[in-house]
């Protein structure tokens, strides 16, 4: 198995392998939020977001249309992105994957770790907030012309963040993150009830624990994440993953730290595709 690089935890916009190796079943618009296939078709798609829509070699066009997908268009403000995807053929649906974090603004917004009050309940992490207000506007527009169809929201690390955040905003519609931070507190969790959200992490993955709930924020998880182990089997948080570089491993200087390197999105990928049969 491949491990989460310098190359692809830093650059992951830059590769040509998405969607390798894919599923037999391709998503649905039906699909619950903890369907193993859905997931890893959800872990692509947010893992493609990170992709320049300029960027040198295939065009993320040519990525979607190799597995029966087409971009409906993408909102890009003040550097947060979302890719909006819907399927070539067969029954509509859309996806919205929000990048993560990619440049220097998104890392300032990780660190605006301050509560702001949320509109639909309890507080959030300021930083995250702001990021999601600048694309709000037009995600509205642009999702607005399919709203009769189901919605699924995905996103990694900030991406995950503010794919929480909007389905706060548009209501009925599945949600996946993955490697995603904590982003508010239990009132704000409160408001996501009877959403279908799955979380995902890895067993190392330093993200997923952040902000530290101890500190005054109080944020949690809106679900209890599901965590991706290296041997290929599930896990349940808290039962995995002390704050500490794990033990016994091969550190080498031209290699991330474990707790970085699991945050790799091919990471989460490539576990994911384990579970669906995959190798």
């Amino acid at each position: 198995m491949r491990t989460g690089g310098w190359r692809n935890l830093l650059r992951p916009g830059g590769a040509d392998d998405f969607f390798a190796a894919a599923p037999t079943r391709p998503l649905a618009a039906a699909d619950r939020a903890g369907d193993v296939d859905a997931a890893w078709w959800c872990s692509e798609l947010a893992r493609l977001a990170y992709r320049d829509p300029d960027a040198k070699g295939r065009a993320r066009a040519a990525f979607l249309a190799d597995v029966g997908l087409r971009e409906l268009g993408s909102v890009d403000r003040a550097g947060t992105h979302c890719l909006i995807v819907g399927p070539a053929a067969g029954a509509p649906f859309v996806v919205a994957a929000f990048r993560g974090t990619d440049e220097v603004r998104d890392w300032l917004t990780n660190f605006q770790a301050v509560p702001a009050r949320w509109s639909a309940g309890g507080y959030v992490h300021r930083g995250f907030r702001n990021a999601f207000h600048d694309v709000l506007e037009a995600l509205q527009d642009d999702l607005g012309k399919h709203a009769a169809v189901p919605l699924h929201l995905c996103g990694h690390s900030l991406g995950g963040a503010l794919a929480l955040l909007a389905a706060t905003v548009f209501g009925a519609c599945t949600v996946r993150t993955f490697g995603a931070p904590r982003v508010g507190d239990a009132a704000f969790a409160a408001t996501l009830h009877g959403i279908d959200v799955a979380q995902f992490a890895t067993e190392h993955d330093l993200v997923p624990h952040l902000p530290p709930s101890g500190t005054p924020l109080h944020f949690q998880h809106v679900q209890v994440p599901v965590v991706l182990r290296g041997d290929g089997g599930l896990e349940t948080w808290g039962a995995v993953g002390g704050e500490s570089e794990p033990a016994g491993r091969d550190r080498r200087w031209y290699a991330p730290p474990t707790r970085l390197a699991e945050h790799a999105p091919l990471v989460y990928s490539e576990r994911l595709r384990r579970l669906c049969g995959g190798t």
